[in-house]
């Protein structure tokens, strides 16, 4: 059973669910954009929105990249390979020439995870603009299929 049953009208259906960066779960069924977000620890009560179809007069969507991991990578190594050679290499028991070592091999494997996962840290931000508000949703590790599925969907039920 799909958290947003009990919210679901009469002859209205579920026709695809999405998990924003906050928690909050999104669903698009044939009339509307469902939107549940959880709060509190013990009690797991839920704030509810919704946005009919018919009230949406434009969609803005953008993606945002975060590439911190993969500047973040050249950056320590870079800073291990100067703690490398300003230490005396020739000496295996220098400690500067051992943590040289350790910085640049932990440069290089932040900027490997960065590349590997790059799709997972893509943000996909969607707006629904309507006359009285705006109503922004960020999902985590979107894809371009995912913002054309949303898209055909309200395309389609908006008719």
């Amino acid at each position: 059973m799909s958290v947003f049953e009990k919210y679901l009208a009469d002859g209205e259906d579920l026709l695809y669910k999405v998990k924003s960066r906050n928690r909050t779960d999104i669903g698009f069924t044939n009339k509307r954009v469902i939107s549940l977000k959880p709060t509190g620890l013990i009690n797991k009560k839920e704030n509810f929105k919704d946005i009919s179809y018919t009230h949406i007069s434009s969609i803005v969507t953008g993606y945002k990249n975060h590439y911190w991991m993969l500047l973040a990578g050249p950056i320590i190594l870079l800073a291990g390979l100067v703690l490398y050679l300003t230490s005396d290499y020739y000496n295996p028991m220098d400690i500067f020439s051992k943590s040289g070592s350790i910085v640049m091999t932990a440069g290089v494997f932040v900027f490997v995870a960065g590349f590997l996962i790059r799709e997972f840290l893509r943000e996909l931000s969607i707006t629904f603009v309507t006359c009285s508000e705006k109503y922004k949703v960020s999902l985590k590790g979107s894809s371009v299929e995912q913002a054309q599925t949303i898209n055909e969907i309200i395309r389609e039920n908006t008719r």
